[in-house]
């Protein structure tokens, strides 16, 4: 008796014979079983929807108070059908387009307390770090929007964003490395960061110390408890023949060659490499971009070419009760990263303290 073949199959596989999953930024996950396609989204996605429309509520003139009600039970199902979350995404946009941000007054009570932490630690840090290296950390991101649309802190909001170009980027992070803590984070990954993060804190209590991320360059200071951070974040000068476009074709190109690992330190190899061979970057040009270390380079779509002349020279802008520098034309900066950025977008988060 001879044996012609063998099979050796694992369930997982031959069920991916049946099955295909896949899922998109949108939230919407898409499944193909037995030839039938099925669209669905997380119910709680849901969740955030009510945290908003609780938000707004004071500043709305329609009643929601059904529609959260509404939200809070799809919230505690398991799935929704992605047509539903579709049409409930356009009920939610409309409904924040009629709010004015600028009429929303600042945050109260525990966020408010958070906020004036950040600002006190910030206000040491980069003033530390401009009086002794002549750096120029400037406000980006929410921070720098803001101090545009609010003066201060967005009033759900309670990150401390600044950016460098890449030279001073590194300038700033060697500086830290002579005078601060730098953690060796080359064995971390996400899923263990909040753990080795409680670590540092018991290790170094109220002494600032700085973690390298895969996205961003943190200083931190405090206790598991109670502490403050700063981020700063990359922006590099990109080829002129560089557009958005090319510069989002490049970032897709990167995460698939960072698929797969999951150490911090395999990450920032193939980012130091790349940044030093300088493929599609250069020491000086009119097209500025985030960099490949930058959180928006792996998390966003690439808006719009940031302008050298739109950044410097750099001003001084108010922010709460000091001021920090920030780009000479702000309205066009952040139009390259929010579009609309005098609306509340829909992907907005409320109330993200900073936890362990």
């Amino acid at each position: 008796m001879y044996k012609l073949f063998s099979i050796n199959v694992h369930l997982n596989d031959f069920k991916k014979i049946f099955v295909k999953r896949t899922k998109g930024k949108d939230k919407i996950v898409k499944r193909r079983i037995l030839g039938i396609n099925f669209s669905y989204v997380n119910a709680k996605e849901y969740t955030r929807f009510v945290q908003i429309l609780k938000f707004v509520q004071p500043y709305l003139k329609e009643d929601v108070t059904e529609l959260i009600n509404r939200y809070t039970r799809i919230s505690k199902l398991w799935k929704i059908s992605s047509s539903q979350y579709r049409k409930d995404i356009d009920i939610m946009q409309k409904l924040l387009d009629c709010v004015n941000p600028t009429e929303i007054t600042p945050a109260t009570g525990e966020l408010r307390e958070i906020q004036l932490k950040e600002l006190l630690f910030t206000k040491e840090l980069i003033n530390e770090i401009e009086q002794n290296t002549g750096l120029k950390p400037f406000m980006d991101d929410g921070t720098l929007l803001g101090a545009v649309r609010h003066g201060g802190f967005i009033p759900w909001d309670d990150d401390v964003d600044f950016s460098l170009m890449r030279e001073d980027y590194n300038k700033l992070r060697e500086y830290m490395k002579q005078n601060h803590i730098i953690i060796d984070t080359s064995d971390w990954t996400s899923k263990t960061y909040n753990e080795k993060l409680k670590v540092c804190f018991e290790k170094y209590p109220n002494q600032i110390f700085c973690v390298r991320r895969p996205t961003s360059f943190k200083c931190y200071k405090g206790t598991v408890e109670n502490f403050a951070c700063v981020d700063f974040f990359a922006l590099d000068y990109y080829k002129d023949e560089h557009n958005a476009a090319t510069i989002q074709a490049y970032a897709e190109d990167i995460k698939q060659r960072l698929r797969g690992l999951k150490l911090y330190g395999e990450r920032l190899k193939i980012y130091d490499e790349e940044v030093n061979n300088m493929t599609e970057t250069t020491k000086n040009s009119n097209t500025i971009s985030v960099g490949i270390d930058n959180f928006d380079f792996h998390y966003y779509t690439i808006k719009g070419i940031r302008r050298k002349s739109d950044i410097f020279p750099l001003v001084k802008m108010k922010f709460e009760d000091t001021e920090f520098y920030a780009p000479n034309n702000a309205d066009e900066y952040l139009k390259t990263i929010y579009n609309f950025y005098k609306k509340i977008p829909i992907n907005v988060e409320i109330n993200k303290h900073k936890v362990i």
